[in-house]
């Protein structure tokens, strides 16, 4: 069996398969209500989607950072972000008093476009956001942008900048202070030799070298000269030591608590969660109805649905439904800036042997094509499900596998552990649900963010 694949958009892929011509189609978004209409007027029955990853896009300031507020509603996202955005402070979103400024990746990366969708409702335009956005070319320099890496190695030049400028200021005072300093040891040191003059005067001792004590005193008037202008000098430059500690201390914290937001895809967040800290997002008012949609589907399913706090409490008034990036809010879809790959097909598709093997092969190994891709693989409950809806063969009770799976090597889970560090680790939220995941760079054909259509041939 050789599998062709064709790259459409998601709406070109759902009108081919709605049409007869082709057996699967994957996309990150679901089949829309007319879509399914003609389906069903075409007699064919568009069957439950098939899950294989998620993706998302986490919203993220510094890490042990704070800017006054742990969770933005996705109107808010958009309102920082989108084009004509007066939000220059985080104040004005009930926030502390701090600039805000915003960052992300550049418009050809599949986040832009994703976030364009998702939270501008937009194609991927970089036009259609704020002005003073800053792209950049890569998740490094987005990250490295909002924990200040840049602006903190500037700090010792900047301290030097402004001792210069204070040093050139004082320079007038200074001189003044250090010949102030000279001038009183002279005198003082001159009184002492007056007066010891006067002591040998009245004890009548003569002086066998006037020339030479003249030499002595006039080294002793030097010496103390010298000494007490260093000494002067140093008290003086003192002040601009605890200058220089007092502004690096001062402009370190302000580098570092800049109150600069971006947003990266979640396997990019896993992977430095010890230097970035992710903002949760409330879905709103209209996520709260979507949510009450997917509720009542899955109870018509004939399941029960997670608890949840009641949207709105006895005195009318909304209640925030925060919810943290996590693999488990992700591959559900509760998070409301991820998305789910799914690939859906028909009932007539499902029937070709073909079909079901191409589709058995992909829940196989579904969580090592995810990990290799970026993506959030699927748990191992929800693979063994749909394995069994496509092909009607249960896990195999004591390992765990799918039938066909070798005994090692199986991806299950992201292998890899996560970077992180101690101290990342006592900040972190027991309550959160965060499971290894690393960063993989790679693009395996199969698993895309956009949408196409495949149909299997037989050889």
């Amino acid at each position: 069996m050789q599998p062709r694949y064709s790259a459409v958009g998601a709406t070109e892929g759902f009108a081919r398969l709605c049409r007869g011509e082709v057996d699967i189609v994957d996309s990150s978004r679901r089949i829309s209500s007319a879509e399914l209409a003609v389906c069903n007027g075409n007699g064919l029955e568009i069957r439950t989607p098939i899950q294989i990853a998620s993706d998302a896009i986490v919203l993220a300031t510094r890490n042990e950072s704070d800017v006054g507020g742990d969770c933005l509603t996705v109107q808010d996202v958009g309102a920082i972000y989108r084009r004509g955005s007066t939000i220059d402070n985080w104040n004005e979103l009930g926030f502390d008093d701090l600039p805000l400024k915003a960052t992300g990746p550049g418009q050809n990366a599949n986040a832009f476009s994703n976030f364009a969708s998702q939270v501008l409702g937009v194609p991927s335009n970089a036009t259609l956001l704020r002005s003073g956005y800053d792209p950049h070319r890569s998740d490094d320099e987005i990250r490295l942008d909002i924990i200040g890496a840049e602006r903190v190695r500037r700090v010792p030049m900047l301290v030097e900048q402004e001792l210069r400028k204070a040093r050139n200021e004082l320079a007038g005072r200074r001189r003044i202070y250090v010949a102030g300093a000279v001038i009183d040891v002279r005198e003082r040191v001159l009184r002492s030799i007056r007066a010891q003059n006067r002591r040998r005067a009245r004890r009548k001792e003569a002086v066998a070298d006037p020339a030479a004590l003249a030499r002595r005193n006039l080294r002793r008037v030097d010496n103390a000269k010298r000494l007490a202008r260093n000494r002067a000098r140093r008290r003086f430059d003192r002040r601009f030591e605890l200058l220089r500690a007092s502004r690096s201390r001062e402009l370190l914290a302000r580098a570092r608590r800049s109150g600069v937001v971006g947003f990266v895809r979640f396997s990019y967040y896993e992977a430095y969660e010890d230097q970035l800290r992710p903002l949760e997002i409330d879905p709103g008012a209209a996520g709260d109805a979507a949510i009450a949609a997917a509720d009542r589907r899955t109870r018509a399913a004939g399941a029960t649905p997670p608890k949840r706090l009641a949207a709105v409490d006895e005195n009318g008034n909304r209640t925030p439904n925060c919810i943290f990036p996590s693999q488990l809010t992700i591959t559900t879809g509760e998070y409301p800036l991820s998305r789910r790959i799914l690939l859906y097909t028909s009932t007539r598709g499902l029937q070709r042997a073909e079909v079901r093997a191409f589709l058995a092969y992909t829940l196989r190994n579904s969580q090592q094509l995810a990990t290799d891709s970026r993506l959030v693989p699927i748990t191992n409950r929800l693979r063994a499900d749909q394995y069994k809806f496509v092909t009607g063969s249960e896990i195999e009770p004591k390992t765990g596998r799918l039938p066909g799976e070798p005994t090692t090597g199986g991806a299950t889970s992201r292998s890899q552990p996560r970077r992180s560090t101690p101290q990342a680790s006592a900040t972190r939220r027991t309550t959160r649900d965060r499971s290894p995941n690393p960063a993989a760079r790679s693009s395996v054909p199969g698993i895309s963010s956009g949408a196409s259509a495949t149909r299997e041939q037989s050889p």
